[in-house]
């Protein structure tokens, strides 16, 4: 049965709230299948919801045709006679220890918080599709996850201050496709994704391929719904250890100090959470920060380590203190 992808966008905008009447939206179109559909939905319901659309573009300069995707999205912004902004950067020049795709990632987000912030603009909509979290899902186990990766992400979320929406996370990839293809309408085709180098294109192409024919079609939904169960109950111990990390810990730029006798009387759930919260808190972000490292931490406060001081990522310490656990940032340089 063919479906109407048009309702099932807008079901999911009205579902989760993605829209309000009279919103200015950033758009990121990469030229490709999936944002192109965005782009063409989003430009589709513009008078019905009174919104104000601007098309951005990040030039990577990873490949050869990079320059035509930019040429491409400039010129269908111009027939649907939507503002245009691009900007072309050399991931490689920003590349550290992460994967280039991270990197890529990480200049892609700051275009858009920097381009947000330029136009004032909350809302950014990206065109990640079910296919999309499928995948995420599936990289996230592969690489060890608990109940924040196996989210994945979702239809709204936030980073840095930007509210970021997909209102086509129940949209699967092969339906945008025949969405263009209906409307004979042309985009871009990234030739990277054949690379099976990258771990989401090995998935995409080999695991993916390999669960449907030995386990059925059904497989994805299941990973979906799996991703879905996943955002509810991270959320609800999410809210529960924020209400405690603020009841039982004194709070510094520099330091966090938790009552252990409070902390160590709730459920181990709870005491994680609370301990990626105050390292997140000191380092801002919870990047780099594993679970071997709450391991650690959890040893010296049962005394199962010899060790008196956990050595955490980014300068940063775990260790306890009469009856205080301290995460701490340091120069360790000194």
């Amino acid at each position: 049965m063919k479906k109407d992808i048009k309702k099932i966008f807008l079901d999911t905008i009205y579902e989760y709230g993605l829209l309000k009447e009279g919103e200015k939206i950033l758009v990121g179109c990469s030229g490709g299948q999936d944002s192109v559909t965005l782009l063409l939905l989003l430009h589709s319901i513009k008078d019905k919801f009174k919104l104000k659309l601007f098309v951005c573009h990040l030039n990577h300069g990873l490949r050869k045709e990079a320059t035509k995707e930019e040429i491409f999205v400039s010129e269908l912004s111009k027939k649907l006679n939507l503002p245009f902004f691009s900007k072309k950067v050399n991931v490689k020049d920003f590349y550290r220890s992460d994967s280039l795709e991270q990197t890529a990632r990480f200049v892609r987000y700051n275009f858009f918080k920097e381009l947000s912030q330029k136009l004032k603009v909350k809302k950014i909509a990206l065109g990640h599709t079910k296919d999309d979290l499928i995948e995420t899902v599936l990289m996230r186990i592969l690489r060890g996850s608990g109940l924040m990766g196996l989210r994945a992400f979702k239809p709204l979320s936030e980073i840095e201050g930007m509210q970021i929406i997909r209102p086509l996370i129940n949209i699967e990839r092969k339906d945008t496709l025949s969405f263009l293809k209906n409307l004979n309408h042309p985009f871009c085709k990234d030739s990277s994704n054949l690379d099976t180098k990258f771990l989401r294109n090995k998935i995409r192409l080999k695991l993916i391929p390999f669960l449907i024919e030995n386990f059925g079609a059904c497989v994805k939904e299941h990973i979906f719904c799996l991703s879905k169960i996943c955002w509810q109950d991270y959320e609800f111990i999410e809210e529960e250890a924020k209400k405690f990390f603020r009841k039982i810990s004194s709070i510094s730029e520099k330091e966090v100090k938790i009552n252990l006798e409070k902390f160590q009387k709730l459920h181990i759930s709870l005491q994680s959470h609370i301990f990626r919260l105050s390292y997140q808190s000191v380092k801002g972000d919870l990047k780099k920060l594993t679970f071997s490292h709450w391991e650690e931490v959890k040893n010296i406060l049962c005394k199962k380590s010899n060790f008196k001081i956990v050595y955490l990522p980014e300068q940063i310490i775990a260790f306890k203190s009469s009856d205080k656990l301290i995460i701490k940032k340091v120069d360790l340089k000194k």
